[in-house]
């Protein structure tokens, strides 16, 4: 599929990234007469050597290839963690036929593959740190270091990261004090709920101690990149300087947009369709990306302060893009494709299942690993903070292995118990 779904090296934001990676043979990474940080330096520093070497861009699509492989296998990996033993390795197939399907991402120069194998590895790892034993915190540091480099791919996730280690220290520390409260002095058990469901002691702290921790690992390996963007642009904890232009067209009032991005070289080639912010935009433009992130930020604020109910909309838009692949706006050059049929199916079927396993998911919560809801957080708490920009199908692939981990634990695990428990 690489090979037949191949594209030019420069198709979508292929080009950014070989940019990128040159920059970094040449000693930088953002021009200094641009500072454009849009994205972190996690997939130009998997492309440099190739550049170096004049390795041709076919062998990167393959990789994307490779990188899926090792996704599937992580995954199967995590179910048997979960406990999900026979079926494992059909669900497993099945979760790469999803990725697979979701888009034609493998003949590109992107980051969705890499980015799919660095959450399954990482939800492999955290599956793994909280079994216990004397390699614990080994598999908990190295779940961070897989979603400390997804941060520095996607750098998007930086956030997702810096909101996700308090949320993960306080359970730990509420689990922690519950615990004493409750053992009075008893030791622990270890290990999985039991065929009723019952929760052992114990379970909890050790999930969200190894989520805090990668978390923590996740950050630290990322601090050497906030801190270049620090000393490039004087701005602390900036991750990336995309997000104004994306908040701002997630802000247009008017009726014809829909809070999707908008291809700048398209707007200001047919002003005409943008009358009220194409002149506002080409002379934004003429900054610097710093500047042009806060003048944009500055901007969103003010539209959503003025038509608040419009920003809602647009934000119900972009959920709805993220499930089925639509609405979009329209303009000429905007080279949208309106998913139907077959492709919106593909979109929204993961939160279909989603949807329908949430009831017996919360009624047999006892029964599913805590490190899985675990996972499932991080994806909910990733997806409702994409869903504030212009949000698209692409950016949820990477979290479809973690919303199947919980749907397969779910169906495994609590629908099963709670048959079994009906019948006797």
């Amino acid at each position: 599929m690489a090979v037949v779904q191949a594209k030019g090296p420069n198709e979508g934001d292929g080009w950014r990234y070989l940019l990128n990676a040159r920059h970094i043979l040449d000693g930088y990474f953002a021009g200094p007469d641009t500072l454009m940080f849009w994205n972190g330096p996690g997939y130009p520093l998997f492309l440099a050597p190739f550049l170096a070497l004049g390795i041709p861009m076919a062998v990167v699509r393959l990789a994307n290839a490779v990188f899926l492989s090792l996704a599937v296998a992580h995954f199967q990996g995590a179910l048997r963690l979960a406990g999900i033993e026979k079926r494992s390795l059909a669900y497993a197939y099945g979760m790469g036929l999803l990725l697979l399907l979701h888009g034609p991402l493998l003949g590109m120069v992107m980051t969705e593959s890499l980015s799919a194998f660095l959450v399954c590895g990482a939800a492999w790892h955290y599956g793994a740190a909280t079994r216990g034993g004397g390699r614990a915190g080994r598999h908990a540091c190295l779940a961070g270091l897989h979603l400390g480099y997804l941060a520095l791919t996607k750098v998007f996730f930086g956030y997702v990261l810096e909101a996700a280690l308090p949320i993960a220290a306080g359970l730990w520390l509420w689990s922690v004090r519950g615990g004493r409260k409750r053992r009075g002095g008893i030791p622990e058990a270890s290990g999985h709920p039991g065929p009723g469901g019952e929760r052992r002691p114990g379970e909890i702290r050790r999930a969200s101690g190894a989520a805090a921790l990668a978390c923590a690992s996740g950050l630290l390996l990322c601090a050497p990149w906030l801190a270049h963007t620090w000393a490039k642009t004087g701005k602390a904890n900036l991750w990336g300087n995309s997000g104004g232009f994306q908040l701002y067209f997630m802000s247009l009032p008017e009726r014809e947009y829909f809070g999707d991005w908008i291809n700048f070289e398209a707007l200001l080639e047919n002003p005409e369709y943008f009358r009220n912010h194409a002149d506002f935009i080409r002379e934004t433009l003429k900054l610097d990306y710093v500047a042009q992130d806060g003048v944009f930020k500055k901007e969103a604020i003010r539209n959503c302060r003025e038509h608040p109910g419009k920003c809602i909309l647009n934000w119900r838009a972009n959920v709805n893009r993220m499930a089925f692949g639509f609405p979009n706006t329209y303009y000429p050059g905007s080279q949208t494709e309106l998913a139907t049929g077959n492709r919106a199916f593909v979109f929204a079927f993961p939160f279909m299942v989603c949807l329908l396993l949430a009831v017996p998911g919360w009624l047999g919560r006892r029964s599913v690993p805590p490190w899985v809801q675990g996972c499932l957080a991080f994806a909910c708490l990733s997806l409702g903070g994409m869903s504030l920009v212009c949000a698209i199908p692409r950016q949820v692939f990477p979290l479809l292995p973690m919303l199947g981990l919980w749907c397969m634990a779910v169906v495994e695990r609590a629908l099963e118990i709670r048959i079994v428990a009906r019948r006797s």
